[in-house]
């Protein structure tokens, strides 16, 4: 943990992890108790917004803000002030994350979340679909985005391989998944991607 005072300048240019350490977090001293930003080593394009704070029964626990590639330091500080005055009045917003996210499986999120998005960007949004329909959505449909492992992906990608697949196209399956798990880190869904390591066989 190191303690200093957050700046902008300071998020886009972060120092590096320490080697040796999975990840740092960078205490703001100045502004709002609590909220941290969070650094890992295996990626360092980008850190996480995160508030520390104490739930009802009086445990320690965490609430990821956003990301710092799609928030500012000052809407991170904006929000973290929303979350206390909400902690304050008896709000659990970690635990309203918990249940949001048990409800929601990749079947679920893939219709009401990641097609939407994709067809207002993706020009190819419908060779997505059709990986979904053909394959993805048997194996992972009814899984909850925050039970998805990198081994079972893994495997999947092995099986998908010794049935006769291309590497490449076998990629592409590990792709949309990983794509679509980060668009659930996005939208605060997830406060991490469980699959962002994952091996393709193209490299």
């Amino acid at each position: 943990m190191a303690r200093v005072k957050l700046t902008q300048h300071y998020i886009d240019n972060p120092p590096p992890v320490p080697e040796g350490k999975a990840k740092v977090e960078h205490c703001d001293t100045t502004a709002l108790p609590g909220l941290f930003f969070e650094q890992r080593a295996v990626n360092d394009q980008w850190g996480t917004f995160r508030l520390r704070y104490k739930n009802a029964a009086g445990k320690t626990t965490y609430i990821s803000i956003g990301r710092s590639c799609d928030i500012t330091l000052a809407e991170a500080r904006q929000k973290a002030r929303k979350l206390k005055a909400e902690i304050q009045l008896g709000a659990d917003p970690q635990a309203a994350h918990r249940e949001k996210q048990k409800i929601l499986t990749w079947d679920s999120f893939f219709a009401s979340h990641y097609l939407p998005h994709v067809k207002q960007r993706k020009r190819s949004w419908a060779n997505d679909e059709e990986m979904h329909r053909l394959r993805v959505s048997a194996r992972f449909g009814a899984v909850a985005l925050n039970r998805f492992t990198r081994r079972d992906v893994q495997q999947w990608m092995n099986e998908l391989r010794e049935e006769g697949l291309a590497p490449a196209t076998c990629d592409h399956y590990a792709k949309l998944i990983r794509q679509g798990l980060n668009l659930a880190v996005h939208l605060e869904l997830l406060d991490s991607n469980p699959v962002a390591g994952i091996k393709l066989f193209g490299g």
